[in-house]
């Protein structure tokens, strides 16, 4: 590995959250799945101030659940590691803000997917009032949220007035993202999948309105992206030149999130994090343009691709060697 120890974590610090959101990239919800004790937490907050982390991203799940969090952050800042937290916004009250603040939270970033509720609440369930409510806290406690918005069908025909209803709060940036089809939005994907008429209408939009909004939203399509560079993404499963990863919340560690769908055991609380990290290269055995199948197996890219993304074919139940599902190409070889 390039880095001995990662840079840069995504730490999934429960799998529990108070809302169950349609796209959500972990499956998330009210019930716990393979929740790590308080102890486990604390022994990966350990590991990441050992390893010397720059930047982590607590996220869920809903981290606000762990009543620990605030002292949590407290380590971690006071090992010089960079943390953002990412929450649903639903339970920040003023109290809560000024505990994060207290421990030195470098950022806050706050889900939010409609200008109301009629647009937000079929996404996320009921919520809309309590995020507006939390983006009010942190306003007033002096604090810009980061927005995060996930793109569906059902709420991007609203993403212009949710920009303008954004314009009316302090805000540090809004990223738009389009939904992945990971965790539970794979299952929910045809329904929520936006056309591509629609994306690219919101790509000029965004483009077109810079100068308008201070703020202005980044979008971020992997349909638009695929499409212009006319095939699948060049995966970097085991790649030794990153230096990031994920922490799941039952202590798997992985590349991508996409990356959490494959079989493959890489788990810090046997490996510890450094061994966990220094295994990441052995996800590079999905990566085999010769085993690949269907159209990707006679496709003129598949030693630039490599397949794409090999998590995607593995979750359509046909095994890792499958083509890639959202893959735009059309080998030379099959065209008409």
């Amino acid at each position: 590995m390039l880095f001995s120890a990662p840079l840069e974590i995504f730490w999934c610090v429960t799998n529990r959250c108070n809302l169950s959101c349609v796209f959500c990239m972990c499956d998330s919800g009210s019930a716990a799945r393979e929740e790590p004790t308080a102890e486990q937490r604390q022994r990966i907050v350990q590991e990441i101030i050992r390893a010397r982390v720059l930047n982590l991203y607590l996220t869920g799940g809903e981290p606000l659940l762990v009543p620990e969090l605030p002292d949590y952050i407290r380590q971690l800042r006071a090992g010089n590691v960079h943390v953002t937290v990412t929450t649903n916004g639903t339970l920040l009250t003023e109290e809560k803000v000024c505990r994060l603040t207290e421990a030195g939270t470098n950022h806050i970033q706050i889900s939010i997917n409609g200008a109301s509720a009629e647009t937000n609440d079929p996404l996320m369930g009921p919520s809309f009032h309590r995020i507006v409510e939390g983006i009010t806290a942190l306003n007033r406690a002096g604090l810009a949220p980061r927005i995060k918005v996930t793109v569906t069908r059902k709420n991007i025909d609203d993403m212009p007035e949710l920009i303008r209803f954004l314009a009316g709060y302090e805000t540090e940036r809004i990223s738009l993202f389009e939904v992945s089809p990971i965790g539970r939005g794979f299952y929910n994907y045809e329904d929520l999948k936006p056309a591509e008429e629609d994306l690219r209408r919101l790509e000029e939009w965004t483009e077109t309105h810079q100068e308008i909004y201070p703020q202005m939203a980044h979008f971020k399509s992997f349909t638009l992206a695929l499409l212009k560079e006319g095939r699948a993404s060049t995966c970097s499963l085991g790649d030794p030149n990153i230096n990031s990863c994920q922490i799941m919340h039952n202590g798997q560690v992985v590349q991508c999130s996409y990356a959490m769908a494959l079989p493959e055991r890489n788990n810090l609380f046997r490996y510890w994090l450094v061994g966990a990290w220094q295994r990441l290269p052995r996800f590079e055995k999905y990566l085999a343009p010769e085993r690949l199948e269907g159209k990707c197996g006679v496709c003129e890219s598949k030693r630039v691709c490599k397949g794409g993304c090999r998590a995607l074919a593995y979750l359509q139940g046909r095994g890792e060697w499958a083509e890639d599902p959202i893959c735009p190409h059309l080998p030379v070889l099959q065209e008409v």
